[in-house]
């Protein structure tokens, strides 16, 4: 995946530290938050009904340099996502989509689940 393909304009090393922590934080309280699983359908819906510039972020699983965060508009998200996921064969990248209060977020992984927590 080359970065010109990414939705969304790139952070700053100091704002993808910012939200990367955010990411984090939601990892650390999963028993304090409500997870459920979307198909891309129910992403695209839920989105539809959010402020139209989120948070985006790429997390490599293990090479740090490859990870990529940007605030993106939600339809070049829904974009993205649509071509890089496919449930039926699982296949998926890892990543957050978050609004800009970063009071909910979505995480997709390499499998292709996607899932929303708040």
């Amino acid at each position: 995946m080359q970065q010109e393909n990414w939705p969304g304009t790139p952070l700053s090393d100091n704002d993808f530290i910012a939200l990367w922590e955010t990411i984090q934080t939601f990892g650390l309280v999963l028993s304090n938050i409500t997870v459920k699983e979307f198909s891309i359908g129910d992403l695209e819906s839920y989105l539809s009904n959010v402020n139209s510039v989120l948070w985006f972020a790429y997390l490599h699983p293990t090479l740090e340099h490859k990870r990529f965060a940007s605030l993106a508009n939600k339809e070049d998200i829904i974009s993205f996502i649509k071509r890089e996921f496919d449930q039926d064969t699982m296949e998926g990248l890892d990543l957050a989509i978050l609004p800009e209060d970063k009071t909910w977020c979505v995480f997709g992984n390499h499998d292709g689940e996607i899932f929303h927590a708040s």
